[in-house]
């Protein structure tokens, strides 16, 4: 048998050399230094402190920890990344990492109004993603050829559940840490309070382009404002007309206010409309006999859908629906697309009419370059954002709370965002595709044969009946329960009770009446340990101009008249449980009333318009959404670095002759004025004369890529 010989020996650990899992984040920095950004980033993030650590280094930590995918807390991040945290920190010119507990600091002075200035530019041209979005693979091309730039916006909703929350006297005043970034409940669950994210993102390229938090359920129109506006400015400087942009987007925004938005920044859409009442509408119907039905391209994964134009609606909006400044909104007028597919059960949207499920669309494209069907598709093309908002959370993690400073948590996650950005524009720039148009087949109409069952036409006649009947016996019922009400009522002893009353009076009609003879309707019946009150109150404006307004308890012209008298605890009981079914019907009346008037105005206002009837081209092509693969680019320069062997050496200069302690650098020291934004950057940027040598093993197209130079495999990059 042969004899080896074998040594064991130890050595100091190098800590030149950097854990693979920083290897991604050094490359994603050095990609911002390539483009010139990263001097950008430090000048545009805005954290206002008065010392510590500030916007670059907050920026740097978190493109560490979200490039890493190590899937766990800032906390234990930082143990992980802390060895190392002179040499990551020099990538980017900076002498250290800042702790997780610094972070949390740091995130907690983030201001909103400076984050959102700089949102967009960080997701957008800070990323290098405008190159790829120039790229004519990451369009929608219509059926006239004409490449347009698609983007989907849609909110997602992140839940907090609250747990029990103990009190007593000998703890400490409670209080909860979501109370300033969440509001509301999702209504899954008591307890729970949420948070709203609304996102918008470029279809073709995956990109996201803005984010922007808020609580509860946000401020839609604030959001969707702002976005839009993103939407024109990317236009802008892609230099791609404005009226080839659409923004595709759920039934939350296929209302009045919304609709006005779209058309206020002259930006194409597409969206599910909020009026299923006008289903009940007879030349509506007529219109879904007539038409004809074009089956809908899909995926052969869902219901076989079909869809027909239905021509212009002009939709008013609602009694309830006001702009910032209290006017009104003016009407709008839309194309209206209906789809249809064959369901028994009840809808989920839509409405069901004789066995077959209808749909509303409104949008703002031309039906020649998009005819109906198209446009059912590109609608459910959206879905695909609910896939990459599974991605963002697989890789991002993006639903974790950062901090419980709203503005910090947005703050983080527009750089997890961004990094996401910044893989996709890598993975692009490292195997690009032709720069040539994709090639569109010949547009194939296919009619569905399934006919229309002629009881369609007759629903909204049905609809109208059915409420009406539905209607009379619940108002029938409502006054001979007010009857009795008041006839129960009239049991107490008004005499005693009006004696300090003037010339209020009971009837055993009419109920309570003032002086002015205006009537009072019993409100509510208030039980306490001590008393009971019986509450009384008058409609709005009963006393404006009232001639005993003065001697009439002092009230105002503008209030709403309220009286309220002491009574029997026992002699209310039987009135109290009474005024609950009271209650309860009125609360039914009220709800079918208002149904009743959608369907009789669906029915007699609607003012459906026909599209226009110039001819079409002779050639048309089908609708081509973007062929390109985020996924694909991401997980292309992920393949990059995972093998990638990373080494950082730091050569810092030699420490400087301390400066006396008494006295002050400058006049400005000397009187303690507050730093400016480019000393508090300094404090913890690297020193002049510092050395900062970074080598790649492996990785040799990246190299490259990040050199700007034909290097060889193994190749050190200055920075």
């Amino acid at each position: 048998m042969a004899h080896h010989r074998r040594t064991v020996t130890s050595a100091k650990k190098n800590n030149d050399q950097i854990p693979s899992w920083a290897a991604a984040g050094v490359a994603l920095l050095l990609y911002l230094v390539r483009h010139d950004q990263l001097r950008e980033v430090e000048e545009r993030l805005k954290i206002r402190r008065e010392g510590g650590y500030v916007g670059i280094d907050v920026f740097v930590f978190l493109v560490y920890y979200f490039a890493a995918g190590l899937r766990k807390g800032l906390k234990p991040f930082w143990y992980q990344a802390r060895a190392y945290k002179k040499q990551l920190a020099a990538v980017a010119g900076r002498k250290q990492l800042p702790s997780s507990t610094a972070i949390s600091r740091a995130l907690k002075a983030v201001e909103t109004d400076r984050l959102r200035d700089q949102t967009a530019w960080l997701l957008g041209e800070a990323t290098g993603i405008e190159t790829l979005l120039h790229h004519p693979a990451v369009q929608t091309y219509d059926a006239l050829r004409q490449g347009w730039h698609v983007f989907d916006y849609d909110p997602t909703v992140t839940v907090l559940r609250q747990r029990a929350l103990p009190a007593g006297e000998d703890l400490p005043e409670p209080k909860r840490r979501s109370d300033e970034m969440a509001a509301g409940h999702s209504g899954r669950k008591r307890g729970n309070v949420q948070l709203r994210r609304a996102t918008l993102q470029h279809s073709g390229s995956g990109a996201w382009l803005f984010a922007m938090l808020n609580p509860g359920n946000g401020d839609s129109r604030n959001e969707l404002s702002v976005s839009l506006k993103v939407v024109v400015d990317t236009c802008k400087r892609l230099e791609h007309p404005l009226d080839r942009a659409l923004v595709r987007a759920d039934g939350e925004y296929g209302n009045v206010p919304q609709i006005s938005s779209f058309i206020e920044h002259n930006v194409n859409y597409v969206t599910r409309l909020n009026r299923s009442a006008l289903l009940n509408n007879t030349e509506l119907h007529r219109r879904l006999v007539e038409a004809q039905w074009e089956l809908v391209p899909d995926s052969k994964s869902g219901p076989s859908r079909s869809a027909a134009d239905i021509g212009m609606i002009t939709l008013k909006p609602a009694a309830q629906s006001l702009q910032d400044d209290g006017s009104d909104y003016a009407p709008v007028t839309v194309r209206v697309v209906v789809s249809r597919f064959p369901n028994e059960k009840k809808a989920g949207r839509g409405k069901v009419i004789a066995g077959w499920q209808y749909e509303l669309y409104a949008t703002s494209l031309d039906h020649k370059a998009w005819p109906a069907a198209e446009i059912v598709a590109s609608y459910y093309g959206r879905t695909g954002i609910e896939n990459r908002f599974a991605q963002e959370d697989r890789e991002l993690m993006l639903d974790r709370i950062f901090s419980y400073h709203l503005p910090g948590q947005e703050f983080a996650t527009v750089i997890g965002l961004m990094l996401w950005n910044s893989r996709i524009a890598l993975g692009f720039e490292l195997d690009s595709p032709p720069w040539e148009k994709p090639k569109q087949r010949e547009r194939t109409v296919q009619i569905d044969t399934r006919p229309v069952p002629p009881e369609t036409c007759e629903v909204e006649k049905n609809v109208i009946d059915f409420v009406e009947k539905k209607l009379e016996p619940m108002v029938n019922l409502l006054t001979d329960a007010e009857t009795e009400l008041i006839s129960m009522l009239g049991e107490l002893p008004w005499q005693q009770m009006l004696i300090k009353r003037g010339n209020w009076s009971w009837d055993v009609k009419a109920g309570l009446h003032c002086p002015n003879n205006q009537r009072l309707n019993l409100t509510c019946i208030h039980s306490s340990t001590r008393k009971t009150r019986i509450i009384f109150r008058g409609k709005k404006s009963t006393c404006h101009n009232c001639e005993h307004l003065k001697e009439c308890f002092n009230a105002k012209s503008i209030a709403t008249k309220q009286v309220t008298f002491s009574v029997n605890k026992d002699d209310v009981l039987p009135i109290k449980e009474h005024l609950g079914k009271v209650r309860h019907l009125r609360k039914q009346c009220t709800s079918v009333g208002r149904e009743l008037a959608l369907a009789s105005a669906a029915i007699e206002n609607p003012l459906i318009s026909p599209l226009d009837d110039d001819p079409s081209p002779d050639l048309l092509l089908a609708c081509l959404p973007s062929l390109f693969l985020p996924a694909a680019a991401r997980h292309h320069f992920d393949a990059q670095v995972r093998d990638l062997t990373t080494y950082i050496q730091l050569t810092l200069p030699p420490a400087p002759i301390p400066h006396p302690a008494l006295l002050a650098r400058t006049e400005a020291d000397r009187q303690h004025r507050r730093l400016t934004w480019a000393e508090h950057r300094q404090r913890y940027a690297l020193p002049d004369g510092a050395d900062v040598n970074i080598v790649f093993a492996g990785g040799r197209r990246l190299v490259r890529l990040l050199r700007g130079l034909d290097t060889p495999e193994r190749q050190a990059v200055n920075a």
